[in-house]
């Protein structure tokens, strides 16, 4: 059987895939779901407006078919970074609408197939003309071993970001029984005082985002991502900025129709307390976008909506895992069966002098900034 690596540059050419492409993204499991072809023709355009850059997809094919992706996308860098050229996967705007399961995809789940399936897109890899290689946030596979093994000096660090996941595949009953008291307390606290104020609690699931709802979503999402930058921490809305909202309702409306969404509505009395969008394929439920009221805290919506949400999502729809994305808070810790660990993986080309001339040039760059910085 003929195995050929080929890139694709286009979303012309990712088309001219046909049905072939998607068959093969579901097929290589939960994280399928965020490459499906229609998803990518609406996400594209606007990661390449935000990051710029050329579409660089590696798919290997056996026998004509696609058994595998690498999902990249090429860039040039600023001058400041010496115009490296760097071959990385696509999304890295780091907001609202970034892919958050970069990574490499296999129709095959054998490891041994998956590992020659590797070796086939290292070599293409190694072939491309990039200064820098810049994997980040991979999730484990036998694939990063292989990678190692056919680009000699690839580094691999692990990253500080984890993905807390609940694996419900033992049943409802052993996971609750698993959890820690201090989860109970938590969420019995919300209970109480929402008793207390005579104000009933109520979570509605529905297979969209109704159109009556959208400026609600948007409001409450921008009230709690100024919350947080009060705190110091970095936060963006999609709801912020035409092109994104645009691109992240047209994502959804899409994901509805296909099937692929539902969301999971906290009310506090008549009011919208939380809520989350989440994304399903494979037996696994991405909470993929999500706000909390700020003037509902003292409830703790956060957890009373996730843990109802693994509850539905096992007993009524057959979820096994609920995926709560990267990054880590004590909600996400405490409802947790585990934590993923995520690798970054890069690599100076060791084909290219002019690569190595200019990681050596970045290198020095920093190092005399960091000097000054010091005096």
């Amino acid at each position: 059987m003929t195995i050929e690596a080929r890139w694709v540059s286009s979303l012309d050419e990712l088309r001219a895939l046909g049905p072939r492409y998607d068959e093969m993204v579901l097929a290589s499991g939960d994280g399928g779901v965020f490459y499906q072809r229609e998803w990518l023709e609406r996400v594209w355009p606007y990661y390449e407006a935000t990051v710029g850059g050329t579409l660089a997809f590696l798919i290997v094919l056996a026998g004509g078919e696609p058994v595998a992706l690498a999902p990249l996308v090429i860039r040039a860098q600023g001058w400041t970074h010496a115009r490296q050229r760097t071959l990385a996967f696509i999304g890295g705007t780091w907001d609202e609408l970034d892919n958050w399961m970069p990574g490499l995809m296999f129709a095959s789940s054998d490891p041994r197939e998956q590992a020659d399936t590797t070796a086939v897109l290292a070599d293409a890899i190694a072939r491309r003309g990039w200064d820098l290689l810049e994997l980040r946030l991979m999730r484990p596979s036998p694939s990063l071993d292989a990678l190692r093994t056919h680009l000699p000096g690839l580094l691999i660090s692990t990253d500080r970001l984890q993905t807390p996941r609940a694996r419900v595949d033992g049943g409802l009953a052993r996971y609750w029984a698993s959890r820690s008291k201090r989860l109970t307390r938590i969420l019995d606290r919300g209970r109480t005082r929402a008793a207390a104020d005579g104000v009933s609690l109520r979570h509605e699931v529905t297979p969209d985002v109704p159109l009556a709802h959208r400026d609600e979503i948007e409001t409450l999402h921008l009230a709690r991502q100024d919350r947080l930058r009060t705190t110091g921490r970095m936060r963006s809305s999609p709801f912020e900025h035409p092109q994104a909202r645009r691109v992240f309702w047209s994502l959804v409306d899409w994901a509805s129709g296909r099937g692929q969404l539902r969301t999971h509505w906290l009310r506090i009395g008549e009011r919208t307390a939380a809520y989350v969008i989440a994304l399903h394929h494979a037996g696994t439920t991405f909470t993929y976008f999500n706000a909390i009221d700020p003037a509902a805290e003292r409830y703790h919506p956060g957890s009373l909506i996730l843990a109802e949400l693994i509850e539905r999502e096992v007993r009524d729809y057959g979820a096994s895992v609920i995926d709560l994305m990267a990054g880590a808070n004590l909600t996400k810790t405490l409802l947790a069966t585990e934590a993923v660990t995520l690798s970054n993986l890069s690599l100076v080309n060791p084909d290219r002098p002019a690569a190595r001339a200019k990681d050596a040039w970045i290198r020095l760059a920093r190092r005399l900034a960091l000097s000054a910085r010091g005096r």
